[in-house]
């Protein structure tokens, strides 16, 4: 099994802060998911129609973000959290990635075997 891994990709954002979910905003579905087709529709999501900027509204690239972090690195006074790194956050992307692959390959191994039962050279 192989992975290819690009850092080309969607982040995307709800349209309203994030609070831990209690009984009174579970049904906020803006709030709790960063589905495309749930939040376009809220008032405040921000469309991004300019190609060159992949950093604006609710839906940006995955460099961007990255970008943002290290940014943000760059402002932090002596004493302040300090946000990860661009690259250790990747890093972290990658070995969410890999163990999510390894977790599956055993199913995905028998269900590949199980439609080929008689595909000795594995073709």
């Amino acid at each position: 099994m192989r992975a290819f891994i690009t850092k080309e990709g969607l982040a995307r954002f709800a349209t309203e802060k994030y609070e831990s979910p209690m009984g009174n905003n579970l049904c906020n579905m803006m709030m709790h998911l960063t589905n495309y087709a749930i939040n376009k529709d809220s008032c405040d999501f921000i469309f991004n129609n300019d190609p060159n900027k992949d950093d604006i509204g609710h839906k940006r690239s995955l460099r961007s973000i990255l970008k943002h972090f290290d940014d943000r690195r760059r402002y932090c006074r002596e004493g302040d959290w300090i946000p990860p790194s661009s690259e250790e956050i990747w890093q972290s992307i990658k070995d969410v990635i890999l163990k999510t692959m390894l977790t599956a390959q055993p199913s995905l191994a028998h269900v590949y075997r199980t439609s080929k039962p008689d595909d000795f050279e594995n073709s």
